[in-house]
């Protein structure tokens, strides 16, 4: 499962679980989705000091067990994973809005003709 990590001035096993959930919890994660997320994680393992040991997709959320070193904080792994393109299965082709959802958030201002 996880194993330390060994820095010059540290050794340390820090595990985070993290949930993400799609927006407003729609049903958009099938079979073909999860792989391209694991094929994206992967990446992000090249990339950063970063290790997902475990990945779990539901219909409407994610799960993620990850391992890194202390000098990334939460919140900068949360950052690069949402760093993720969404996606409908197709790397070159990002997910629009379904018909009828305005994807403006309420306060922001009307949009001009």
């Amino acid at each position: 499962m996880s194993s330390y990590i060994h820095k010059s001035h540290n050794v340390t096993v820090l595990l985070y679980h993290l949930v993400f959930p799609a927006k407003y919890r729609r049903a958009v994660i099938d079979p073909e989705v999860d792989q391209v997320l694991r094929n994206v994680c992967l990446d992000i393992e090249a990339r950063y000091e970063i290790k997902f040991l475990e990945i779990g997709t539901d219909k409407d959320h994610v799960h993620f067990l990850v391992q890194s070193v202390p000098m990334y904080s939460v919140k900068k792994i949360v950052q690069v994973i949402k760093s993720i393109p969404r996606l409908d299965g197709n790397p070159e082709k990002p997910v629009a809005n379904p018909p009828g959802v305005d994807s403006r958030r309420p306060h922001d201002p009307p949009r001009l003709p």
